[in-house]
């Protein structure tokens, strides 16, 4: 008798502490997204690498461009200066980028308002700094982390979304802003009618549009 409730009681510890492992398991696991699903900032999701590393697996847009007010041409930033950290072309790449970007127009007195001091062509705006600078608040949480994607990542995001007839892309001012400089005068820019990329110049803006993204 004192064998089969030691079994018995035995039993039901396993039972109970598999159940508990179960439960632990799940109420833990990541929830899985893939291209095309509303991402945690009401953003839109354009890639996953499968796993999460470096704290993150997605990458989601921005669910519209930055609003730019008219007659305002967006920079990429300061003419003639390198910012050779920013120069990262693959996925994964965009906040790195944008945080070179970023640390290159800092070290100026106030860079935004007296652009001159970098260079006498340049207005003092700065496309990474504007996604630096966007907010969203999404079912009561605000995020703030966004960047301007690298030509790798603009490139998905015109493969994924775009072609897809989703992300509300502009194709009237067709060029979008990468993070990817070229050298001291260009970085690269995605054509949104056809995915080409090329470099253009840092001044020149042409109505140039600005989409953020975030990884998470």
């Amino acid at each position: 008798m004192t064998r089969q409730l030691i079994s018995l009681f035995s039993s039901v510890l396993i039972v109970t502490m598999f159940i508990g492992c179960s439960s632990d398991d799940s109420e833990t696991q990541d929830p899985i997204f893939e291209v095309g699903d509303i991402g945690p900032a009401g953003g839109i999701v354009f890639y996953d690498k499968g796993e999460y590393s470096n704290g993150w697996r997605y990458i989601e847009a921005a669910p519209q461009d930055i609003p730019i007010p008219n007659g305002t041409t967006i920079e990429w930033g300061c003419f003639n200066n390198a910012v050779a950290d920013a120069r990262n072309i693959p996925v994964g790449s965009g906040q790195e980028n944008t945080d070179a970007i970023l640390a290159f127009h800092n070290t100026f007195d106030n860079y935004y308002e007296n652009p001159e001091q970098c260079s006498d062509v340049s207005n003092g705006t700065v496309a990474a700094k504007l996604c630096d600078d966007f907010e969203i608040t999404n079912e009561a949480t605000l995020f703030d982390d966004w960047f301007l994607p690298s030509e790798g990542e603009m490139k998905l995001m015109y493969e994924n979304l775009h072609l897809q007839g989703m992300g509300g892309f502009d194709t009237n001012n067709i060029l979008y802003w990468t993070s990817t400089e070229h050298d001291d005068n260009t970085a690269t820019s995605t054509d949104f009618s056809n995915g080409d990329q090329g470099w253009l110049c840092k001044q020149c803006g042409f109505d140039s549009k600005v989409r953020a993204a975030r990884y998470f």
